[in-house]
């Protein structure tokens, strides 16, 4: 249904088009203007040609077996267009010929005769439902170009056995095998990379498919792969829902060394689950569900355990007391969320506890844990006794700012010894206006001041060594704000922060930038890159639209698609020859060149000594500071400043640096 659907859109929305136009008639030779596209009939086929070069949109022959040649009235043919041989009953085989790139959506989708096609080396794309519904192809060869196989290309393809990808191949679409009910083998490419949704739903002749190099298994991906029994799952990071239930054979599986979350449908009404006895069923030494009614007071988990899986005991009614290996480093997402009869825990020493884990277990009194632990979810605890049993405001577990209890205050303060600012703490708290944030702190979890639309200040602790992703995303009144020596910025990690002027990347981090980690900062007008960084990635200054300036070292090896795109006014100040160079001259991008010999003098740092230089080196003496209140001369630079080589800036310096241009 969700196919018909699909197509019926697509196929209404065409006719629309061609309604709009009014009737065209095209006989042999003639042809017909349509906006820029010349739409022409010639023989049997019929045409468009743009920049030359021709796509196939139609065939009105009667052929069995047909041929497609590589030009037509001269022109190369490059593209089989959308819908150009589909509900062809009569069409057996077709030969695509080397010139052709691309195959569109649908183009043989429902030819219910066609057996075999040969597709040459030469495509890169192939439509979504290309072949959807060809019911006797038996035989194609995937080109060795081809990089995905989209969304339900070989959907009901009902006589297809056997399918080998090229190893370009890096992903294979929704629904893009559903329904291949003879197809019992797929060999994937070692570069294969992801499953889409109900790729493989009631193949359920497939017993064979290579799947160890897949990171990504789709939802319903081989749903009623009834004879599939042996997949390796050795480097996947994500699971779908219901991703391989109804596969009655499947026994063995080779779960991955770290995975923290597999939905506990995946595996429903398989052979290994319905044969496992009751209690916890272990995918590897991940916790992943309990079988059968739990009625026990104690749950014991077996050593080695690294992880419990999302949902795991939720709204149990017996258990009171949990017993946690020293090896468990997560309880996943409302774990056991409503345990109401749960009153003990103790917290193994290096594990995170996820959002809801303990969720409303009102009888959960005694959490014992280490004073050092880190990573618990603001909601991890909320609404158990402990927690009720907590003061308002900040709610701490042991070393960890964990939650907030009550009402948000416009000043904060997090206590001495706190090692660990939970993910999410004071999320959209339109309350908070400054927070003093202990020195003590080492971890500021990802979206911990996200939205807190008011925050004008905030003192960074000097023992902070990362800025997670979108831990500043949305501050809108932050102004300025001065990076420790933090080893790297998270993606988003500032966006939408539209007050902010300047920012200054410390030398402490050396790899990079990370995606929209600067994003529609729209008042952002300087960006000093200090150190030796990698890396700038997609999007990182987007939309900063009073931006003016900023230097890229020539450590940078890479920089993201749309980095300063609407920065209109920006001016990267780069070395010649470097890879920000190479970058603003391909991107149209203003910049001016630093030399890769700096004299002294060269305070400004504009690759010339000259009087500007005097100007910026006595506004340094008088006390002049930058938007961030930094002194405009940063402590990497006083030695390009310390023209009598004393090893101090002063009024002698200013002079010696005058004589220096008078003897210019």
């Amino acid at each position: 249904m969700k196919k018909s659907l699909k197509v019926m859109s697509v196929f209404m929305s065409a006719m629309l088009t061609l309604g709009s136009l009014g009737a065209v008639s095209l006989t042999a030779g003639a042809q017909e203007s349509i906006g820029t596209v010349t739409k022409i009939t010639s023989g049997d086929f019929v045409y468009t040609v743009e920049d030359n070069v021709a796509t196939i949109v139609d065939y009105t022959g009667s052929a069995n077996a047909l041929v497609i040649p590589q030009t037509i009235d001269g022109r190369k043919i490059v593209r089989i267009g959308d819908y150009a041989l589909s509900k062809k009953a009569k069409l057996n085989s077709v030969v695509v010929p080397e010139s052709v790139e691309s195959i569109g959506s649908s183009a043989f989708e429902d030819s219910v005769d066609l057996k075999k096609v040969t597709l040459p080396d030469g495509v890169t794309k192939i439509g979504p439902s290309a072949f959807y519904g060809c019911l006797k192809l038996t035989t194609v060869n995937i080109p060795a170009k081809l990089e995905e196989i989209d969304d339900y290309t070989f959907s009901g393809c009902t006589q297809l056995t056997d399918i080998k990808l090229s190893e370009s191949v890096t992903y294979v679409g929704e629904s893009a095998f559903e329904g291949c009910s003879n197809l019992n083998s797929v060999t994937l490419s070692e570069n294969t990379e992801t499953i889409g949704d109900c790729a493989f739903y009631e193949c359920d002749s497939l017993y064979s498919i290579n799947l160890e190099n897949v990171s990504q298994i789709g939802a319903g991906a081989f749903v009623y792969c009834a004879n599939l029994d042996d997949i390796d799952l050795t480097n996947c990071s994500l699971i779908g829902e219901n991703a391989f239930s109804v596969c009655q054979s499947l026994i063995n599986i080779k779960f991955p060394d770290s995975i923290y979350s597999i939905p506990q449908t995946a595996f429903e009404y398989t052979l290994w689950e319905q044969s496992a006895p009751d209690g916890v069923l272990y995918a590897g030494d991940f916790a992943y569900k309990i079988i059968g009614d739990f009625t026990d007071s104690t749950l014991t988990f077996k050593d080695d355990t690294y992880a419990i899986n999302d949902d795991f005991l939720s709204y149990n009614e017996y258990v009171k007391k949990i017993n946690l290996p020293d090896s468990l480093t997560s309880i996943g997402v409302s774990a056991f969320e409503g345990c109401s009869a749960l009153k003990t825990v103790t917290i193994p020493d290096s594990c995170g506890v996820q959002a809801m884990a303990f969720y409303g277990c009102s009888s959960l009194t005694d959490i014992n844990y280490n004073e050092t632990a880190v990573r618990t979810a603001p909601t991890a605890f909320v609404e158990t006794a402990w927690y009720n049993s907590q003061p308002d405001g900040i709610v701490y577990y042991g070393k960890s700012a964990c939650a907030y209890k009550g009402d948000f205050k416009a000043n904060e303060t997090i206590k001495d010894g706190t090692v660990v600012v939970a993910d999410g703490l004071f999320y959209g708290d339109e309350e908070l206006t400054s927070i003093d944030i202990a020195d003590s702190v080492e971890y500021i979890g990802s979206m911990a001041f996200e939205e807190c639309i008011n925050l004008r200040e905030v003192k960074l602790p000097k023992s902070l060594y990362t800025i997670c992703e979108e831990t500043f995303y949305g501050c809108e009144s932050l102004e300025s704000i001065t990076l420790p020596d933090v080893v790297n910025i998270g993606e988003s990690a500032f966006a939408h922060c539209i007050s902010l002027k300047n920012i200054v990347i410390p030398e402490s981090v050396e790899f990079g930038i990370d995606d929209s980690a600067f994003l529609n900062c729209t008042s952002l007008q300087k960006v000093t890159v200090n150190g030796n960084i990698q890396q700038i990635g997609s999007a990182v200054f987007m939309n900063c639209e009073n931006l003016k300036s900023i230097n890229i070292p020539k450590s940078v090896e890479s920089i993201g698609n749309d980095v300063f795109e609407f920065c209109d006014n920006v001016t990267i100040k780069c070395y010649e020859n470097s890879y920000a160079h190479e970058y603003a001259k391909t991107n149209g991008i203003n910049y001016s060149l630093i030399f890769d010999e700096r004299e002294f003098g060269d305070i400004n740092n504009d690759g010339k000594v000259d009087v500007n230089d005097v100007t910026h080196l006595q506004r340094y003496i008088a006390g002049f500071t930058d938007e961030s209140g930094a002194p405009i001369i940063p402590d990497s630079d006083l030695g390009y400043a310390d023209i009598t080589d004393e090893g101090t800036i002063d009024s002698r310096d200013v002079t010696a640096l005058q004589m220096i241009l008078t003897n210019k």
